[in-house]
């Protein structure tokens, strides 16, 4: 939120759809979203743990594959073109980065803890199994990717520019129906 109110000063003390205040370090907010992050990290490292034995990736990208699940599933939700904060702040294609990376930077962070205070047990050899949950997971990753992608293609083609989401951007403008 820092980063988009030094990109576009005009947004400072704006409101996002949750009631967040843009660039406001008040100690209220600060304890929300560490709390929402505690509890969004309890569950995904539960989640991780029950998954992590069938993921097809080697261990060394394990973390970056788990968070980019967690965008294409999760984060998918909140990337879509009726989003009051993606048509609000600009640019745009910088607000989903910005929001995707933290997807990316959380995987590998809480796998990485996850693995080092719980360790991989080892399990029974099977082959059916992780092939079985193991494509499941790639075709949910691929439909998630699919899906995102149409999102941010009609976010941006709604509000009329590749870099931006307001009316006035210096961009592209938004396609016309006729």
């Amino acid at each position: 939120m820092l980063i988009i109110a030094l990109v576009d000063p005009s947004t400072e003390g704006a409101l996002t759809q949750d009631q967040f205040v843009v660039a406001d370090r008040s100690l209220s907010d600060t304890m929300n979203l560490v709390l929402l992050g505690t509890f969004l990290g309890v569950v995904g490292a539960f989640i991780y743990l029950g998954l992590r034995r069938w993921m097809p990736v080697p261990r060394s990208i394990r973390g970056l594959a788990f968070g980019y699940g967690a965008l294409v599933t999760g984060g998918n939700l909140l990337i879509n073109p009726d989003s009051v904060d993606f048509r609000t702040f600009e640019p745009v294609l910088l607000s989903i980065a910005l929001f995707a990376s933290l997807f990316l930077l959380w995987g590998v962070v809480l796998c990485a803890l996850a693995d080092r205070f719980h360790r991989e047990p080892d399990y029974p050899p099977s082959v059916r199994a992780p092939r079985i949950v193991g494509g499941v997971l790639v075709v949910i990753t691929l439909l998630g990717t699919a899906l995102m992608a149409g999102g941010i293609i009609e976010l941006v083609d709604k509000e009329g520019t590749c870099i931006g989401a307001n009316e006035g951007s210096k961009c592209i403008p938004a396609r016309n129906a006729d």
